[in-house]
């Protein structure tokens, strides 16, 4: 179970769990609430469990911002879910609107 919403300054919230069974529904139910400007902020502090597939959702995001030209920010990275991407060697993808540091 996973809910998403926006909050009042544009960021995306996040919350539940992240895994392969809910992955393309959070995709498609993203669509709609995706920046076209400003940047591009995700809130994972509801989150409470994510396993790779939460990840690969987040590389997607940073790809689509990119490719947009849009910063792309993670808030409350949850630790476990960081450390999965330091692991895979994909922190620095994930930095914050053109930070020298990974979030």
């Amino acid at each position: 179970m996973y809910t998403l919403s926006k909050d009042e300054q544009g960021h995306l919230l996040l919350s539940g769990v992240l895994n392969y069974g809910v992955l393309p529904d959070i995709y498609q139910a993203a669509q709609p609430l995706l920046p076209q400007e400003g940047t591009f902020t995700v809130d994972l502090k509801g989150v409470t469990y994510s396993n790779s597939a939460g990840l690969a959702l987040l590389l997607e995001w940073a790809r689509w911002a990119r490719e947009k030209q849009l910063p792309f920010c993670i808030e409350n990275f949850p630790s476990q879910l960081f450390a999965m991407a330091r692991l895979m060697g994909v922190s620095a993808l994930l930095q914050c609107g053109g930070n020298k540091e990974p979030i």
